[in-house]
């Protein structure tokens, strides 16, 4: 099982936890499952379709005097948009610290949380994938947009001007679903829209300048993606991954190097990686315990693995996850 420890409130300058990793976790002390959510802290909604929400940081983070705890959501993307202030953001084992105004961008089933300093201000939109997908445009869809936006996770905006429109677009959202009034829903997807386009721009996708597109993700690479996620545990084989995507190992390694810049081989060990990095940093299982979790054989093979891929041991990672 995998497992987070529970932050305990301390002392921190400006309200920030210090730079250390190892700080930071010190206060950790509680073990329990990293939890998945729909919006932070409500249960999972399976049946979640055409859903668009945005609200202000500070509606969840204050009752929690600023700390949004590790989780993750299944089935919600998410645009966080840092307008001011500071926060320090955790992405699986990685903490970040950020200065407003900033966009985070965490893909479904990624491990983050956030402690916010008091005066930190922004929004929050969550929507399903379903709201940006097939809206297409000449150049290319919201979701190709938003899938290589995502790439970036943490995306800086240095221009007042684009600040400023883009807090005006999220500040519509946020007005537009606490009012209600006729015609919303067309304007919360309106919304999003402007800022998918607007971050793209920002990261030079589609700009001014006339960059083309590339790297994008298609439908085969988020099938790889899911399969990935829900079979990793058991297989680690390529063929059995390209046989459920009706294609040869060789196809779909040419296909993920075109697409993604790696082969589908690559994507599963990361996947992996991944893994074992949440477990060595949030859980109390031993090494042995991770590696055979894991479906290594044995654990030495798993300390291999794990050395070749960080340039530390396991115990090293545990230790001093900042190392890396």
């Amino acid at each position: 099982m995998l497992y987070q420890q529970k932050y305990i409130a301390c002392p921190a300058e400006n309200g920030i936890y210090p730079p250390s990793h190892k700080t930071y976790y010190h206060w950790m002390t509680e073990l329990l499952s990293v939890p998945q959510f729909h919006l932070y802290g409500e249960d999972l909604n399976d049946t979640a379709y055409d859903f668009v929400h945005a609200e202000p940081i500070q509606v969840r983070a204050r009752q929690a005097g600023g700390l949004i705890s590790l989780h993750r959501h299944k089935y919600l993307r998410q645009v966080v948009f840092l307008t001011h202030g500071r926060c320090t953001c955790t992405i699986e084992t990685k903490s970040h610290h950020l200065v407003g105004p900033v966009l985070v961008l965490p893909p479904p089933d990624v491990a983050h949380g956030f402690q916010f300093d008091s005066n930190a201000e922004g929004v929050v939109i969550s929507f399903t994938d379903d709201v940006v997908r097939g809206k297409t445009g000449l150049r290319g869809g919201l979701h190709e947009r938003l899938m290589a936006a995502q790439r970036a996770m943490f995306v800086e905006i240095k221009k007042d001007r684009v600040a400023r429109r883009l807090k005006r677009v999220a500040g519509d959202m946020v007005g537009e679903i606490a009012l209600r009034r006729d015609g919303y829903e067309i304007a919360m997807k309106s919304g999003l829209a402007l800022i998918i386009v607007e971050i793209s721009r920002l990261i030079g996708v589609g700009g001014a300048e006339g960059n083309e597109y590339n790297s994008f993700t298609d439908e085969k690479i988020e099938r790889l993606r899911q399969l990935i996620e829900d079979n990793f545990h058991e297989t680690r084989h390529l063929t059995d991954y390209a046989g459920w995507l009706n294609m040869t190992p060789d196809r779909l390694n040419e296909h993920c190097k075109r697409i993604t810049g790696q082969t589908a081989g690559s994507m599963v060990r990361q996947r992996l990686l991944i893994e074992a990095k949440r477990q060595l940093v949030y859980s109390g299982l031993s090494v042995s315990e991770i590696a055979y979790d894991l479906n290594f054989s044995d654990p030495s093979y798993f300390s291999r693995f794990f050395r070749k891929a960080t340039g530390a041991t396991p115990q090293q990672f545990r230790l001093d996850p900042d190392q890396e």
